[in-house]
């Protein structure tokens, strides 16, 4: 657009009194043609072509409506009939704890003991001179000294010990809620028969008292990680950076960091600052709650005071992350009603009474909250606890519940009713040896609740899907794609067993909850998150149409094309 002035010569007091606009067709820096477009609108309209200038998009539509924004520089890429969506958005990652299993300790949920034996072995040999070593990951440990699950060795710091005892060694299991670590750990950490439990979290002991090595919740927090990693720019370069570039393959164009910390704040700043940030980082800043430490307390309550210093075009750090329970396994998510054969009806990790508080001062505040939330109960706390700032605050922030893996069914029309929005991990409920124990522990029943993603959108509400990498088995979208649709493993053949099959959803659907939705939980719907002009140019060309396969083959997709404000930022020269 440009602005003209009319001046009479030698009569310069006319200026500006008089003008007019002329506009101008924009010139497109690049233009894709002959595409499988899918815009993702509201209208779910899909197109064939789209033209980008200065990282924006100008227009969608067909082939003849884009060829009018071609100039003489305009580059054209035919895609070939080719399947275009907008870039990925995982809502719940934990970048900072795949960065410390990649300088670390780093193998398989689906390891034997003797292959994380080895790979365990591998690392001390490597770093002779490191004295901690963590990271994962194991079965599902247990208490009492049972084995840990499908490995077939005691939930024990003798298991470890018989690794090493000359360096410290503490492992997490699937849930990421339990470590197992050795004596040289224990030593490290100053625990001993005498240590009590840390607020909101368990040492377990034997009838002796003695520490077996299992730690739970924020026992970890307190007791050993603030003693093991230095973060520093090391770590943010060969731990966090080359996984930031591998999302970027797989399509991820935006992240929820889910349980920020400063020194994670502190490198996507210096990542965005170098230009080797091509995602979009939205952090719910870890709640001093969820602190054990007077240290920790206090640098989270800063990090949160001062949350504007990092916002920037690619990073936000508007949210605070709370957790009321455990895991699914184990028998630590908080249930309405006792495990099978119990009375135990789980335990919370913090106090409800004081997070509903803590989030009614957040809601105010004007900052969104993400709450992790796994049993009945604890779900149904964290929906009231917003229906509490709904009715004083009713255009207030978006707040959003992770997991929420058992819903009750009477609870679930409250995600539209209170403006709540699902989360769901769908790689969490791959068919595996703990999906029989979460069976044991609640029921027939209750294990058909898990995941309720067609029930909530059913009823209005906005389902928004979250990895939770590098506790689930793969940060890959295109598993958790399939999975939500099947319900089942991915590549299962038809007539597999599948969880909770009721509440399987169509490609659609899936579509909207893994892009717009990801971006309307991070509040960037109005910047990226579908493809309409004015928006950033941010989307992926497949390897395969999604919708002319079977569901069951969606796992193998892959970008071809990964586009990030405008720019290629990863090509697949090997498809």
């Amino acid at each position: 657009m440009k602005v003209f002035r009319i001046m009479s010569i030698g009569a310069a007091v006319l200026v500006g009194l008089f003008s007019f606009k002329v506009t101008t067709q924009p010139v497109a820096d690049m233009i894709f043609l002959n595409g499988n477009i899918h815009t993702v609108n509201a209208q779910n309209e899909v197109v064939s072509a789209i033209a980008i200038s200065e990282g924006k998009i100008i227009k969608v539509g067909t082939d003849q409506e884009i060829l009018k924004f071609k100039g003489s520089n305009t580059q054209c890429i035919d895609l070939e009939e080719k399947m275009v969506i907008p870039g990925i958005i995982d809502a719940h990652i934990h970048p900072d704890a795949e960065a410390d299993n990649r300088l670390s300790l780093n193998f398989p949920q689906t390891s034997t003991w003797k292959e994380a034996e080895q790979a365990i072995r591998a690392q001390i040999n490597a770093h002779p001179h490191q004295q901690w070593f963590i990271g994962g990951t194991l079965g599902w440990i247990e208490d009492e000294e049972k084995d840990i699950l499908g490995m077939g060795i005691p939930s024990h710091k003798k298991s470890l010990d018989a690794i090493s005892t000359e360096v410290a060694l503490g492992i997490y299991d699937i849930g990421y809620h339990a470590m197992l670590v050795n004596s040289k750990a224990l030593e490290l950490a100053g625990v001993t028969a005498n240590t009590p439990d840390p607020k909101g979290g368990t040492i377990n002991k034997d009838q002796n008292g003695e520490p077996t090595g299992v730690l739970r919740e924020l026992a970890i927090n307190y007791l050993v990680e603030k003693a093991v990693i230095d973060r520093s720019e090391a770590w943010r370069n060969k731990g966090l950076r080359p996984f930031m570039e591998e999302m970027t393959a797989l399509g991820v164009t935006g992240m929820a960091d889910a349980y920020t910390k400063k020194f994670s704040a502190d490198a996507y700043l210096q990542l965005e600052e170098e230009g080797n940030l091509n995602q979009y980082i939205f952090g719910f800043i870890t709640s001093p709650i969820d602190c054990s430490g007077k240290e920790a307390k206090a640098e989270q309550s800063r990090l949160i005071a001062n949350r504007s210093r990092y916002k920037t075009e690619l990073i936000q750090m508007d949210g605070v992350k709370y957790i009321m329970d455990g895991s699914a396994g184990g028998q630590t998510a908080c249930m309405k009603a006792p495990f099978e054969g119990t009375h135990h009806c789980g335990d919370y990790r913090n106090d409800p009474v004081e997070v509903a508080q803590d989030i009614f001062e957040k809601d105010q505040a004007g900052i969104m909250v993400k709450a992790h939330a796994i049993g009945d109960r604890s779900i149904n706390d964290m929906l009231e606890a917003v229906n509490a700032c709904r009715e004083v605050n009713p255009h207030g922030p978006r707040h959003s519940i992770a997991h929420c893996v058992f819903t009750d069914p009477q609870d679930i029309h409250k995600f539209a009713d209170y403006d709540v929005i699902f989360e769901a991990s769908p790689a969490l409920w791959f068919p595996n040896d703990g999906a029989e124990l979460i069976k044991k522990d609640l029921g027939e029943e209750r294990i058909k609740w898990a995941w309720a993603v067609r029930q909530v959108v059913d009823q209005g509400g906005v389902v928004c899907y979250g990895s939770d990498w590098p506790v689930a088995p793969s940060p890959n979208p295109w598993y958790a794609m399939e999975t939500m649709i099947t319900r089942a493993k991915p590549g299962a053949p038809y007539g597999s067993k599948t969880w909770n099959p009721e509440a399987a959803i169509d490609l659609a659907t899936a579509l909207r909850i893994f892009t717009f939705n990801g971006a309307f939980s991070m509040n960037i719907e109005k910047v990226t998150g579908s493809l309409e002009a004015g928006k950033s140019a941010d989307f992926l060309v497949l390897n395969q149409n999604l919708e002319t396969i079977p569901a069951n083959e969606i796992h193998e997709t892959l970008p071809l094309m990964t586009v990030f404000q405008g720019k290629v930022v990863f090509q697949n020269e090997q498809l």
